[in-house]
């Protein structure tokens, strides 16, 4: 899976599916994922109905990452632990930390 492949098919379902958790976050988060299967997108957690697509805009929250690392977290069994990994290790950059964990309980759980 590629990180596309994932904002293209699943993120839009976990969206769906968690619009109480999204309306407690209440926030739109700018992806910018570098490398192949990578690209721009926008998980917007403000509007009823949430929403996710393809493109760039001003945010409340960018997070730039690796499309090799995206991947990673996506699979991995303990995403908490990779997403420390990768703040900690400077292979995540998130504009707005604190906001950045909230969006874990809408599309990494």
């Amino acid at each position: 899976m590629t990180s596309a492949e994932y904002f293209e098919q699943k993120a839009p379902g976990l969206v769906e599916k968690k619009r109480d958790e999204a309306a407690e976050v209440a926030a739109t988060f700018q992806f910018d994922i570098t490398g192949d299967g990578g690209g721009k997108w926008i998980v917007d957690l403000k509007n009823d109905p949430p929403g996710v697509k393809a493109g760039e805009e001003e945010c409340d929250c960018n997070i730039d990452i690796s499309n090799e690392d995206f991947v990673a977290l996506v699979e991995a069994e303990s995403k908490m632990t990779v997403v420390m990994e990768l703040f900690s290790t400077g292979r995540m950059k998130v504009s707005n930390p604190m906001l950045g964990m909230k969006i874990t309980k809408v599309l990494f759980t």
